[in-house]
């Protein structure tokens, strides 16, 4: 029903963001299980329902060298301790793409929804 698609026009744009970060960067595109297993590192003691993983190594010749995503699972914020370094957000709970939203040089962030991918 393309009616809905209007009626929901800020969920399109953020699913047409994220399909936009993947057109855009080849690193959520690697092909086989060596290029995942040098490229692909899970972050440790994470809270209950989140998995955080880096894709670092300008992974299958990525303009961006690492590439944080966090996906909570929960309701609520879970926080989560990343490695201390700039990381620009380009997704938050409420907008996606390839534009900054902030940096956050921090090293605990809060993730409230069930993606934030962030970038150094």
């Amino acid at each position: 029903n393309w009616d809905l698609k209007y009626r929901n026009e800020k969920v399109v744009d953020y699913f047409k963001g994220l399909i936009n970060i993947r057109k855009c960067h080849p690193a959520f595109r690697m092909a086989n299980y060596q290029s995942i297993k040098n490229n692909l590192e899970f972050l440790p003691n994470m809270p209950d329902n989140v998995i955080a993983y880096i894709i670092k190594n300008n992974a299958n010749n990525d303009s961006w060298r690492n590439i944080l995503v966090i996906f909570n699972a929960n309701k609520n914020s879970a926080y989560v301790t990343i490695p201390t370094t700039p990381w620009n957000l380009v997704v938050d709970e409420l907008t996606a793409g390839l534009e900054i939203i902030k940096q956050i040089d921090l090293d605990k962030i809060a993730s409230s929804f069930n993606l934030r991918l962030s970038l150094s």
